[in-house]
């Protein structure tokens, strides 16, 4: 879609919503490829209580996001938010019933 609309000389924007520092991360590795986007809003990070990605530090530099460069996504794990995010779900699915 971003190259179509490049080719139509059309500018992008990265929406977000309410999306966990993984998805986060994927969004700013897709960003970074993208010659033709003028604009990435709605970051939502910051609304979060916790998240389960331990680094890189995740907040806003002078209104950005840097693109990040560690492996992969670029992110790594905090595996005890992992396992209280489990917990977590498990305990409302029981609560649910």
């Amino acid at each position: 879609m971003a190259h179509i609309a490049e080719a139509a000389g059309i500018d992008i924007c990265i929406h977000g919503l309410y999306e966990t520092g993984i998805t986060t991360c994927a969004a700013n590795q897709v960003a970074a490829t993208l010659p033709n986007l003028d604009d990435g809003n709605q970051y939502m990070n910051h609304f979060l209580e916790w998240d389960i990605v331990k680094s890189p530090d995740l907040s806003l530099q002078n209104g950005k996001l840097p693109v990040l460069s560690g492996p992969g996504l670029g992110f790594e794990l905090d595996w005890d938010a992992v396992s209280r995010a489990g917990d977590s779900y498990s305990k409302r699915l029981a609560d649910d019933g």
